[in-house]
């Protein structure tokens, strides 16, 4: 089965608990899909598929993207997409434009990554959950 964000290097779920004050731990994959969805954060890629060689998202080539329109026309309630670094929104800007977006009023951000890759101007723990708060006011 895949798994979002399955590296226990990548950030992702320490600081999905850290915003939403789980403690404790996930048994299971299924738990922390569970957990998302008690606090109303919906997780989807930017990419249907793509080929990649290696884990950079700099190796992403032929990248098809998932079908984003039809999810937000499906889920009216969203209110913000939130891009997990910076080539999930050069992808959606590529095959969609931030003009989908801003035309049916739902607000979008880029967030720093929490890949454990290391980036040209890296961030702490702490500043990339300060940044990544901004979803608590959506949920």
């Amino acid at each position: 089965m895949q798994q979002y964000y399955a590296c226990p290097r990548n950030q992702f779920w320490r600081v999905m608990t850290a915003l939403f004050q789980h403690k404790g731990t996930f048994e299971n994959y299924q738990e922390k899909c569970d957990f998302l969805t008690k606090n109303r954060i919906g997780l989807w890629d930017s990419i249907r598929q793509c080929t990649r060689t290696g884990s950079l998202d700099s190796a992403i080539r032929d990248a098809e993207p998932n079908a984003i329109p039809q999810l937000l026309k499906k889920y009216r309630q969203i209110r913000l997409v939130a891009f997990n670094g910076s080539k999930s929104i050069q992808v959606f800007k590529k095959h969609f434009g931030l003009e989908l977006l801003i035309l049916t009023g739902i607000r979008y951000v880029q967030l720093p990554s929490t890949s454990p890759t290391p980036t040209r101007r890296p961030k702490s723990f702490e500043e990339k959950l300060r940044e990544w708060s901004v979803i608590r006011d959506f949920c």
